[in-house]
C-alpha cells in the first residue's frame, strides 16, 4: 500500500532529496534500525550541528539521532576519511505517526542498487509509540 511505513538508509545525500522524511523520533528511530536490521537499536542522542538531521548510523555500527536545529537538512556526511554518517529516513513524517495495527511485524526488504538499505513496517509496537511521546 501506499501509505505503508518504509524505512531507508541512505549512503548518501539527504532524506528530503531522496522523496523522504527524516526520523526525529528517537523511538521511531530505533524501530527503524530493528526494521533495517542494523548492528546497533540504542539511539544515542547528539546536540553537534554538524551532523545528518535526525536520525543515522554512524560508522556502521552506532545510532544517533542529531537533535540540534543547526542540523536541520543536513544529510550523509562522508568528508572524513574511515567516518561516515549515513542517514536513516521514513517515507512519511514521523511526527503524525498512527496507532500501530495489531499483529503487524516489520518486514525488511532486499537493499536496492542505489545502495540504500529499505524495509517496511505497516506498523509500529504500542510501547515504540509510547516511548515516542514521551
Amino acid at each position: 500500500a501506499s501509505d505503508e511505513l518504509r524505512f531507508e538508509q541512505l549512503s548518501q545525500g539527504t532524506c528530503a532529496g531522496a522523496g523522504l522524511h527524516p526520523i526525529t523520533h528517537p523511538a521511531m528511530c530505533e524501530a527503524a534500525a530493528k526494521a533495517l536490521q542494523l548492528s546497533d537499536t540504542a539511539v544515542k542522542l547528539t546536540e553537534e550541528a554538524a551532523r545528518p538531521e535526525g536520525c543515522y548510523l554512524y560508522n556502521d555500527e552506532m545510532l544517533y539521532m542529531g537533535m540540534s536545529p543547526l542540523s536541520a537538512g543536513r544529510g550523509a556526511e562522508t568528508s572524513t576519511p574511515g567516518d561516515s554518517r549515513l542517514p536513516i529516513c521514513a517515507s512519511r513524517p514521523d511526527d503524525g505517526a498512527q496507532r500501530p495495527a495489531a499483529g503487524r511485524a516489520p518486514q525488511a526488504a532486499a537493499p536496492s542498487s542505489r545502495r540504500r538499505r529499505r524495509s517496511s513496517s505497516k506498523s509500529l509496537s504500542d510501547a515504540l509509540m509510547r516511548e515516542a511521546i514521551h
